[in-house]
């Protein structure tokens, strides 16, 4: 889907539907808010109301509750624009976007992955420090899945190697050569940040650090 295409479906767009709770008819708006573009960019806030159902002593309790996600999508591949989206609810984010985007019902959006070589060939390029790491399918007697953690998960010189030579590293917090930051990575291209940053610096390093090892 190309950028005109994108702004048409998302900028202004706003759908409202009812649901009833304990008798009573509850408005849930759906609404893109924040609408910007440039040459490189299209950035909102998807807010999406939905009824959370709330556990009490007496019984359950349902109140409607509004989630705010910001989302980007980095335009700079003609080809295959790449979504990012920010901090809250992100997969039922990524799944109102895609209801919103889609034609006749076909999924847009494409989920991501990171292959287990470059979650490797990255580490070894850009950390100082290991403090995770897990990997599945190994090809261990008795063992399908394990993980190392500590101050330098590098230290265990052992265990690392043996785990990294027999199985698929999938998951990995490291502490950054340069910046310091600290970050965790997993093949499902989810990325959490330990450090504290900007929204800016965040998206930077998600479009210059992450796309590029997404398959």
């Amino acid at each position: 889907m190309n950028a005109r295409l994108l702004q048409d479906k998302l900028e202004s767009y706003e759908s409202t539907r009812k649901e009833s709770v304990d008798g009573e008819a509850i408005e849930l708006v759906t609404s893109v808010e924040d609408f910007e573009i440039s040459k490189s960019e299209i950035s909102g806030t998807l807010k999406f109301d939905r009824i959370l159902t709330v556990p009490y002593r007496k019984g359950v309790h349902k109140i409607p509750q509004t989630v705010e996600s910001g989302f980007v999508f980095d335009l700079r591949s003609k080809f295959r624009p790449v979504l990012i989206v920010l901090y809250h609810e992100q997969d039922e984010a990524v799944t109102t976007l895609n209801s919103i985007l889609s034609q006749a019902g076909a999924e847009t959006i494409a989920r991501a992955a990171i292959p287990a070589n470059k979650i490797r060939s990255y580490v070894e390029d850009n950390a100082v420090s290991m403090k995770y790491c897990s990997w599945r399918d190994l090809n261990i007697p008795h063992i399908s899945k394990s993980a190392l953690w500590g101050p330098d998960v590098g230290g265990a010189k052992q265990d690392f190697r043996r785990y990294d030579a027999h199985g698929k590293m999938n998951y990995v917090m490291v502490e950054l050569a340069g910046s310091g930051w600290v970050i965790a990575i997993s093949e499902e291209a989810r990325v959490i940040f330990y450090t504290k940053l900007t929204e800016r610096e965040v998206v930077d390093f998600l479009e210059e650090q992450v796309e590029p090892l997404i398959h």
